[in-house]
């Protein structure tokens, strides 16, 4: 198997079983599980393999004898049947999880939520389609590898299929959001108050006059003028100083259409002139 030395670390409390061309990875902790898939996605990309799948909730029993395992799974039947509305290289979360997302991420207090002291904000990413699918650009040492191996398909050109070209860019605007983003202060706000086109231009512009972006932004630019966005929970922590913050129940984002998150929280970022390229 591909995992590096020091992946059994990301695997505490988590089972993998192999059949076929397929993982499932069960556990009773949704952050840890999170955690070793989206871990276990990156190492996959590592080596140029895009993976795609879902996480679901349900009952779930493995009988083993030797190396045979029987599994009886209401999860593992959800998660089946919602994989295929993945349709990019991503692990999606299961609209029946969502409760328990939120209760990982959020405490109640009062009529409101304060986000958990500790909690890794960006581990659950929101994509215009509105679904909610795993972070796999946690590790920032992959990130190099990574953006080397999707370069390298994408320089491959008139050999990959149109649909299979898309997916690798899919796969290369969240990395290049969360390579250069934070660093360059370009928020999703921004993002959003200029089309594609610009944003494109701006990140072109950074790419060829900054070696340390060039060395971990893919190119997109030369095989596409679109870019898919994004929101997560980073972008309701208003005060990088604070470790919680309060919101209101019924704005919590994960009860939202992703415009609606975006409208409701994006606007309090810094401007293009705060950290312009």
């Amino acid at each position: 198997m591909w995992l590096s030395s020091n992946g059994g670390a990301h695997f505490d409390s988590v089972e993998i079983t192999i059949v076929s061309d397929s993982m499932m990875l069960t556990s009773d902790n949704l952050i840890k599980l999170s955690k070793a898939s989206a871990f276990l996605q990156a190492e996959a990309l590592r080596v140029g393999v895009a993976l795609r799948g879902c996480i679901a909730f349900g009952r779930h029993v493995t009988l083993s004898w030797g190396n045979s395992h029987l599994v009886l799974s209401d999860g593992l039947a959800k998660a089946y049947a919602s994989e295929r509305l993945a349709v990019y290289p991503r692990i999606v979360l299961h609209s029946g999880i969502m409760k328990a997302v939120e209760e990982s991420m959020f405490v109640a207090e009062g009529e409101g939520l304060r986000i958990r002291r500790n909690v890794d904000l960006t581990l659950f990413l929101q994509s215009e389609d509105g679904q909610w699918f795993l972070n796999p650009y946690l590790e920032s040492a992959y990130l190099r590898s990574i953006k080397l191996r999707l370069v390298g398909l994408l320089d491959q050109g008139k050999a990959l299929a149109g649909s299979v070209r898309e997916k690798y860019l899919w796969l290369s605007d969240p990395m290049n959001y969360w390579s250069i983003g934070p660093r360059q202060k370009i928020w999703m706000a921004e993002l959003y108050d200029v089309n594609a086109k610009v944003f494109l231009e701006k990140m072109q512009s950074a790419y060829e006059r900054l070696p340390d972006v060039a060395s971990e932004v893919v190119p997109t630019w030369l095989h596409s003028n679109t870019f898919h966005r994004f929101f997560d929970l980073s972008l309701a922590n208003t005060d990088t100083g604070r470790a919680a913050l309060l919101i209101d129940e019924e704005v919590s984002p994960f009860r939202n259409t992703f415009q609606y998150n975006v409208d409701l929280f994006s606007y309090r970022r810094p401007s293009w002139g705060d950290g312009e390229l």
